[in-house]
């Protein structure tokens, strides 16, 4: 269902605009949704979490460095992605999915990359 908001929302253009993403909608329906910003210039993507945590996702150092990676080449892309991996995790390894949506920021670059993460276990 995300994934056809996203073809709602981008209509005949290659990405949607980032203003077009009502966040509280995001937040309302998709636990474990992140919108990681790569604008220009800058050193670090900024990251912020619009779905709540639920407890089957750990955001352990690995996780992070894989939604950060896998966000990177949806940058360069421009394409929407879905990824699988499977890491360890506090008390069992964990299997995870990630869908990552580009979305263009007002200069029309694909700077922000939504995420969202379902636990396959």
């Amino acid at each position: 269902m995300l994934r056809q908001l996203w073809e709602h929302l981008r209509g005949r253009s290659d990405l949607p605009p980032i203003g077009n993403l009502d966040t509280k909608q995001v937040a309302a329906s998709w636990p474990n949704t992140l919108l990681v910003n790569y604008s220009a210039g800058a050193t670090m993507p900024q990251v912020t979490r619009l779905g709540r945590h639920t407890d089957d996702v750990e955001y352990t150092s690995m996780v992070t460095e894989w939604i950060l990676s896998c966000s990177r080449e949806v940058v360069r892309s421009g394409r929407p992605t879905e990824k699988e991996e499977r890491f360890p995790g506090e008390h069992r390894r964990r299997s995870y999915h990630m869908l990552l949506l580009p979305f263009a920021s007002s200069s029309g670059q694909g700077d922000y990359i939504l995420c969202h993460l379902t636990c396959l276990d």
